[in-house]
């Protein structure tokens, strides 16, 4: 299994999809997610979608987002 220590590019995305985790790249490019990605503050972003940060798991829901920076958005924010 790789683990990308530099996520693909700054403005991408990472989403819970039909309880798959997808990478959204830029211009919308979406494909399923098939490494760990560790985020410049050493969050990991796990093929299950459980992310792991500073110690503590929290697993995404359906329609989560989590930007490369590392902010969770919630289902049915902008």
């Amino acid at each position: 299994m790789n683990n990308h220590a530099h996520p693909p590019a700054a403005d991408a995305f990472v989403v819970m999809k039909d309880s798959k985790m997808m990478l959204v790249t830029v211009g919308n490019a979406i494909a399923a997610m098939d490494y760990e990605i560790t985020l410049p503050d050493g969050s990991k972003v796990l093929l299950d979608g459980t992310i792991v940060k500073d110690g503590k798991a929290v697993r995404m829901t359906e329609g989560q987002r989590m930007t490369l920076e590392g902010t969770l958005i919630e289902v049915g924010s902008p």
